[in-house]
């Protein structure tokens, strides 16, 4: 640094330095007597409170590149060689979020944000490094006309001539803020230094009223006269005693006939705080900034604070981002890229509100089709629910396209009246046909969940059963075992309840909000649906699975035992179709068993008397008898006698059939007639 010094003195003497000098280092007076330069301005708190606002948000939100989608639509372009560049790592020292924050706040205070793009051998971009704005100097180049950037190196003496290198436009990603030319942007620092002038010198002030404890809030008064040295003693040893917020209020002892008067704080003082509040309101319109960002709340309420959020990210923030977005494209992907290639940034947790707002605008979102709950567990920073569950849209059932209401859709007819019969029944078919499309579909999405659930209780109930036939059918003990049978499924709907209880209750909420939008009622999990869900059929369910398993496992005992045989080889083998075909069966049934018996309580609850059969396509011939049969709410549609098809072959099922289904397999719905 000595070299440094003389070297600087040699050309100039710091009474009176040159201007390039001013501008690196010392920056220049103010009317205010504050020194301000773009290093110093920073000390100023308001002023580097303003930076920081806008620089946090821009840093850490994420920057992606997408790939315009053929038929529309958009996806993150993870494989483009450019992605990482500002989403990841723009250089081997720096985190995208230094990098951005680095050339944020250099835009904000000198006005330009200036970075050098390093190219591979094959002209591809692969490292972007941060030129401190100062150092560059963006001219044009009278003979070529063309747009140059000149970068100072810095010599030891100066910038002089050989201390510059010439850099292209294509090999410099510059950030420009708002400018006279469009080529250079405005120092906020250089045409606002009087401000901050100002605001430095009232944090200096107040740094000094605050330290200096000796202000002259008071005299000393002296009956006589006090020679100089005697003033110098008394006064030091006052500082000494009082000086500094350490010492404040030390008792204070006067000798000789002393008496300290007290004196007010001057108006002057008194408005200090004032005026540094007006600092921080100043600094808050010139980066226009809402001021509960910058502490101040005078004016803030809980109800206008999530506004002005609002309105800082559409009137601030938006306005950097964009200049972030198009430099990005213009600067880093070539003009055919950009036909296929842009970047933006995800905004959208800027926007988040409280659970409660989110989950409201989320049920909205998936009611009328435009979010899928992988769409929303995305946006909740959740994975995906397993399978192709989560990728179903779903929209209200009582909504058809407006060009089928009143006309065939078939091609060559011509629209038929609204009034006429057969339109009306067409409608209504199509209606129906939507309904049962939008039952079938949620059946489908809730198909893997419910498989889940019933592959949990078969897996915990075949390792129990291949335990007990171990202990017990080893020893050829089959009495032993039943009891064993008996005491078991006495205790294990418990267990079936834990799995299947959650399942079943999600499920009868998604199939109400299905009903409700067919006919007409508020959406939502009801007292009374949830008491019927966990009582009635909730029991009725392990009753069906327990008679089930039972039954079958007492019946093979007793037949190979009646045959001489060995039990456990064909209890194994059914155990072994269990673990491999019963979570299947046991999905297969109850989305359209579950779906049915909720529609049917819904239906009830809401007065309605009668409900009609739809069978699906070209359905089984015995659901194709059932379909667009009409019989009372409480009515077994097959009136207990099976059905027959038309070729006389029947079909009796077990127990009442009030709704789907009519067999395994069977994916009918039963609607509401009115």
């Amino acid at each position: 640094m000595g070299f440094f010094s003389r070297k600087l003195e040699a050309r100039s003497s710091m009474s009176s330095p040159p201007e390039w000098l001013i501008k690196w280092f010392g920056g220049g007076k103010t009317a205010s007597g504050a020194t301000v330069s773009n290093y110093t301005a920073l000390n100023y708190n308001a002023l580097w409170a303003c930076v920081r606002v806008i620089c946090k948000p821009v840093a850490t939100m994420p920057l992606h590149l997408y790939e315009r989608l053929d038929g529309g639509g958009k996806q993150r372009a993870t494989g483009h060689p450019n992605y990482n560049l500002l989403h990841s790592r723009p250089n081997s020292e720096m985190t995208a979020l230094t990098f951005k924050d680095t050339l944020t706040a250099h835009v904000l205070t000198w006005g330009n944000g200036y970075a050098e793009i390093e190219f591979n051998r094959a002209g591809r971009p692969v490292a972007l490094w941060p030129l401190t704005p100062n150092r560059v100097t963006p001219e044009r180049n009278l003979v070529t006309k063309e747009l140059e950037y000149k970068v100072n190196l810095f010599g030891i003496n100066g910038p002089q001539k050989d201390d510059y290198v010439t850099l292209k436009p294509q090999q410099v990603f510059h950030i420009p803020g708002p400018g006279f030319d469009g080529i250079k942007g405005y120092s906020v620092l250089t045409m606002f230094r009087e401000s901050i002038g100002l605001g430095l010198s009232m944090q200096e002030y107040a740094a000094r009223f605050f330290g200096n404890g000796a202000m002259p809030a008071g005299v000393l008064e002296h009956p006589g006269a006090i020679k100089d040295p005697g003033k110098d003693y008394l006064r030091n040893s006052w500082n000494e005693m009082h000086q500094g917020l350490s010492k404040t209020h030390r008792i204070a002892i006067l000798e000789e006939g002393m008496k300290y008067h007290q004196i007010g704080i001057s108006p002057e003082d008194a408005q200090m705080l004032d005026s540094r509040k007006f600092g921080q309101l100043e600094m808050a319109s010139i980066f226009q900034i809402p001021p509960h960002k910058v502490t101040h709340m005078e004016d803030a309420t809980f109800s206008n604070v999530e506004q002005e959020n609002q309105s800082f990210l559409s009137d601030t923030l938006l306005y950097w981002l964009v200049l972030w977005e198009q430099t990005y494209n213009w600067k880093l992907l070539t003009p055919a890229e950009q036909k296929k290639y842009f970047a933006e940034f995800l905004t959208a947790h800027m926007l988040r509100g409280d659970i409660a707002s989110r989950y409201a605008a989320y049920a909205i979102g998936r009611q009328w089709g435009w979010l899928s709950p992988d769409d929303v567990r995305d946006m909740e920073n959740m994975n995906p629910l397993p399978g192709d569950q989560g990728k179903i849209y779903i929209v209200p059932l009582n909504m058809v396209p407006a060009n089928m209401v009143g006309q065939e859709t078939g091609q060559g007819e011509q629209p038929v009246k609204p009034e006429s019969s057969r339109s009306s029944a067409r409608f209504m078919e199509i209606r129906a046909d939507t309904i049962a499309k939008g039952r079938r579909t949620l059946a489908n999405a809730f198909k893997s969940v419910f498989r889940d659930a019933g592959a949990r209780i078969v897996k915990r109930e075949v390792n129990d059963l291949r335990r007990a036939i171990k202990d017990h059918l080893g020893k050829r003990d089959v009495q032993d075992f039943q009891n064993w049978l008996t005491k078991y499924y006495e205790k294990h709907p418990e267990f079936i309840e834990r799995q299947m209880l959650p399942v079943l209750l999600s499920y009868a909420e998604a199939v109400q909000g299905n009903v409700a939008d067919e006919i007409g009622i508020e959406a939502g999990m009801t007292p009374e649906l949830e008491r019927y869900i966990r009582e009635d059929y909730m029991s009725a369910f392990y009753l069906r699975y327990i008679l089930s398993s039972q039954g079958q496992l007492e019946a093979l005992v007793r037949d190979t035992v009646a045959a001489e045989e060995d039990p456990v080889p064909v209890l194994e083998q059914r155990l072994t179709e269990w673990d491999e075909k019963r979570p299947d069966k046991i999905s297969l049934k109850e989305v359209v068993k579950a779906a049915g018996a909720v529609s049917l309580f819904v239906y009830g609850r809401s007065g309605f008397v009668k409900k009609r059969w739809h069978a699906h396509g070209q359905s089984c011939p015995f659901c194709q008898q059932l379909n667009g049969k009409i019989v009372g709410i409480e009515q077994d549609f097959t009136g207990g006698n099976g059905v027959e098809d038309k070729q006389g072959q029947k079909l009796i099922p077990k127990g009442r059939i009030l709704h789907a289904p009519l067999h395994l397999g069977c994916d009918c719905v039963v609607l509401a007639e009115r």
